[in-house]
């Protein structure tokens, strides 16, 4: 088989297995920048394409994976206009208050990935039930691309949860909201990166 076939099913489950990872922190209900909500559906979506331009590109304009694609984009879209989330705009900060639906679309999204792999690196030709594979990565790629898209664009509208409205010096209570703290999301975890936040005053404790 011609280099190009391995290289295509390497990056597809790369690419999936990438999608997957950034999935875990926000199902956690961590604290993550705003932009971090579109990677799960960009990295999915392209881990369907490496899958589909290999060994014909036309397949991309095949109307039965659009049609099915759009399915998957409206569903993750309207799952995206209605998840729970706070957004800190001045911090362009969010978090997810139920994040497992994309978690569990990216792991479904990798374990075909990564059956596809399988029975092609095994067999060295392509997948005879490469059909179905493209079906199933297709429905879980849009969606998760629906809810990113959706979910990023939400973020930065929905009504701001007045966490931080400036630069601090240390971290309280009063500095986030008191939602935010759980053990998942704690402010100072997140913050202890930057500069001059997270530094507790001497003689405090949080």
């Amino acid at each position: 088989m011609p280099l190009v076939f391995y290289l295509a099913d390497i990056f597809m489950l790369v690419l999936a297995l990438a999608a997957m990872a950034v999935a875990v922190r926000q199902s956690r209900g961590q604290i993550v920048p705003r932009w971090q909500l579109l990677p799960p559906g960009v990295l999915a979506t392209l881990a369907t394409v490496a899958l589909l331009i290999y060994p014909h590109p036309r397949d991309l304009l095949d109307l039965g994976m659009w049609l099915a694609g759009s399915l998957g984009l409206l569903v993750g879209a309207a799952r995206g206009a209605f998840m729970g989330m706070e957004s800190d705009h001045n911090w362009r900060l969010v978090r997810l208050r139920y994040g497992k639906d994309e978690l569990w679309g990216a792991i479904a999204l990798a374990a075909f990935a990564a059956l596809n792999f399988a029975v092609e690196m095994i067999s060295r030709d392509v997948n005879p039930y490469m059909t179905s594979v493209v079906l199933l990565m297709t429905l879980s790629g849009s969606y998760l691309m629906g809810r990113s898209l959706v979910g990023w664009s939400r973020a930065g509208s929905i009504a701001h949860d007045a966490g931080r409205s400036g630069p601090v010096d240390h971290c309280s209570s009063q500095d986030f909201p008191r939602e935010w703290e759980t053990d998942n999301a704690r402010p100072c975890g997140f913050w202890a990166i930057l500069p001059r936040i997270c530094a507790t005053p001497s003689g405090s404790s949080h």
